[in-house]
Formats: structure tokens, sequence, C-alpha cells
């Protein structure tokens, strides 16, 4: 069930919708699913040999004994894309327009390929959840392609109007995929207005439009990233209200940091890993939390990580109210949940759960060796128990040694 934190404008705008007892079977987090696919093992090698391509390839679908004929898949994923294990988009939709699966599209096969440990992400998006920040739902799956057992994937509800239809609100608004630069090479983006001035040097990259494209208005999102870099310091929270709930963000925040995240808005590549909405109707978005599968990386994490790279973030926390919400809202996160006895239970029953998936997973990052693939896994869940194990003593640390932010 997810839960709401102490947030006017959240708490009125979260969109009462009916569950469909079909959708919740698919996203029961108490077993692990069955995915099969049938596809030509031509097209299967060539999507393998060319995983670089957003190819789609004609295929049938059975999740869990439903078939799901004239569907479609195609490679997807930035930093995990290979052609061992791919991760996958299954499209239901694309070849018969009026096809759905539960309701759905679109669904996201996660190879789970840069986390040994294949919990961290379902770690993190019960946090974002219990705090009241809407995440996509997810479950294990096992994958069966052409009758070969393929490893253990995770099943993930997509960041789309359908998302957004059930999650937030009518699902007319502009929903954005953040993607960061292409290569290394390119600067970071720090959610400044330093990639120009024009609608166009932030529209379609790096926010590619998921709705509305053929007629997006994308001045709301430039004055939002404007205000970031121009409004004064005096006014900053009272002009930047009128695009986001600073708190609702900065809960945001803290759960990254409360876990450890490296990957998040306070990234090395800059900002990362989100979706950004703007509500239908209104210049107000919000931030969605997408691909966390680099927490809990260790129980040493920066209370103020990643602040230079995010200057909406670093603004925010310059507000001497702001930042003491935010860090009462860190020691919260870890006090209710980034505990030993909040997560511990949950770490070991998702281990008992999927261990003798993962050890027959010979797709998996060093899954070929079974020796090497069990001695991963332990050895990154070990990673996780310390981190949860001190990750709250840290934190004190730090707020007692008087950690500071520079204002630029």
């Amino acid at each position: 069930m997810r839960r709401t934190i102490v947030s006017l404008f959240f708490l009125i705008a979260l969109p009462a919708f009916a569950a469909d007892p079909s959708v919740d079977a698919l996203f029961d987090q108490s077993v692990v699913h069955d995915v099969r696919i049938a596809m030509s093992a031509a097209d299967w090698s060539t999507l393998r040999a060319t995983y670089q391509e957003n190819t789609n390839y004609d295929a049938e679908l059975t999740i869990d004994g439903q078939v799901v004929p004239n569907s479609s898949i195609r490679s997807r994923g930035s930093g995990t894309r290979n052609g061992i294990k791919p991760g996958l988009r299954v499209d239901f939709n694309r070849r018969d327009k009026a096809q759905t699966f539960r309701g759905f599209k679109v669904l996201v096969l996660d190879n789970m390929y840069n986390d040994a440990s294949f919990i961290r992400e379902r770690l993190a998006f019960s946090v974002f959840e219990e705090m009241g920040i809407t995440a996509p739902r997810n479950a294990y799956a096992t994958l069966t392609m052409n009758g070969e057992p393929w490893g253990l994937y995770a099943i993930v509800e997509p960041i789309d109007k359908i998302f957004v239809t059930n999650h937030v609100d009518g699902g007319g608004g502009n929903l954005f995929e953040y993607n960061v630069p292409a290569t290394l090479t390119q600067p970071a983006w720090d959610f400044s207005l330093s990639r120009g001035t024009t609608v166009a040097d932030y529209v379609p990259s790096p926010f590619e439009p998921k709705t509305n494209e053929s007629s997006l208005d994308g001045t709301a999102l430039l004055a939002f990233i404007r205000t970031v870099s121009e409004a004064p310091d005096a006014t900053f929270v009272s002009d930047i209200a009128k695009f986001i709930d600073s708190h609702v963000l900065l809960t945001y925040y803290a759960i990254e940091v409360a876990t450890s995240e490296v990957d998040g808005l306070t990234s090395f590549f800059g900002v990362n890993n989100f979706y950004l909405y703007q509500r239908e109707g209104s210049q107000r978005f919000e931030f969605l939390p997408w691909d966390h599968d680099f927490n809990f990386v260790g129980p040493e994490h920066d209370v103020f990580h990643g602040v230079e790279r995010n200057q909406l973030i670093r603004r925010l926390l310059n507000d001497a109210q702001l930042k003491a919400f935010y860090l009462a809202t860190l020691q919260q996160v870890l006090a209710r949940f980034v505990n030993t006895s909040w997560m511990m239970p949950r770490i070991d029953a998702l281990a008992t759960q999927i261990r003798e998936h993962v050890l027959r997973d010979t797709k998996r990052r060093g899954g070929n060796d079974p020796a090497v693939a069990s001695h991963n896994f332990d050895d990154e869940l070990v990673i996780v128990h310390g981190t949860v194990i001190g990750r709250a003593q840290d934190v004190v640390r730090q707020l007692q040694s008087g950690r500071r932010i520079l204002r630029r």
C-alpha cells in the first residue's frame, strides 16, 4: 500500500482509482512469475547481436500461463544493455492497436545486469512507496526464450501515459523521460540553464516527450529550468514553488541519500534516472523515480551527496528551513525504513525467494560459472546488509561533525 508524506499539494493530488485484480496479480511480489517468449530464432540472434538498436521483432508472449499473441519485443536499457542477457521492452499494442495485457500496452523486462544482488531496486522502490513517492510496480520473473531458460528478470511497470493516468492525474499532462548525454565526453547537466535558453535546447534532448509528442508545449519546462538558474536567492523558494512541491522533492532526495544511491538526482553523470511529469492543465512538475540498481552501495555516503551536480537541489538546501526539513526527513527515513528491524527481514525474504533462480541464471553477469555466480550474489548481499547496518550511524557522525553546504 502506498503511503503519503505530509505535504498538502501531494495529499490532495493523489487520484482515487479502482485496483484491477489482474494487475495486482501481475505484480504480486510473493511469487516469481513465469514469462515465456516464442519468436523467430534468427530474430532473437539478431536482437542480441545488435542490442544497441531499438528494432522491434514479432513475438508471442505467455505470462503466468496467459498467451498474448501478436506482440513484439526490442532491446532496452542504458548501461545494462548487452547481448548476453538483453533487457527487453515488451509491446502488446504495436501490431494490434486494440490489444493490451491487463490494461498495459507495454511492460519492461529488466535484466538487472548491473546488480548482482538482484534486490537493490526492489528495496529502494519500497522505501519510495512508503514515503509517498509514486514508484513503478515490479515483480520477479523467470524468462524462457524459445524453450531455453534465460534467467531471472523483473517485470517493471513502465512510466508512460497509462502510468500517470493511473497514479497521478488524468494523464493529459506532459511526461518527459530524462536521458543522460549519449557519451561521457558531453558535459553532465546540473538542472541549470547551461544548455541554452530555448525549449529546443532541452526537448527532445535531454527531456524526451512521452505524451503529447505531436503537440508539446515546452514553455513551462523552460520556465522551470530558468527559475532554477535565475531566480534571486531572496525569492527562490517562493519562485520555485510555482513549479514543484519542494518538500516532496527533498523527500525524494532524502530517500536516495538514506539508501546510498549514487546514480540518481545527484549522480556522477549529473542528474539522472527520473521521469518528469507536468501535471495536466498546470505548470506543476513531479519527479518520478526510475532505475534504482545503484542503491545500498555502502554505509558511508555523504548526507549532501552530489548537491553541486544538481542546482535545483543545491538551491533548495541553501534555504535554512528546507535544509532542516531535509535533514529531519533523512533521519525519518533511516529511523523508519533503512534499519535492521524494517529492512533485514525484507532482504532475507527476497534472498530466500530468488536464490535458486539467481544461481541457475547462466546469462547473468558471471552466471556462466555457478561458483562465481554464488560468490557474487552472497558478496553483494553482504554489501547491502552492511549498508543497512551502518547507514544511520554514519549519518549521525556526519551531522555531528557539522557538515555544511557552501553557497555558490
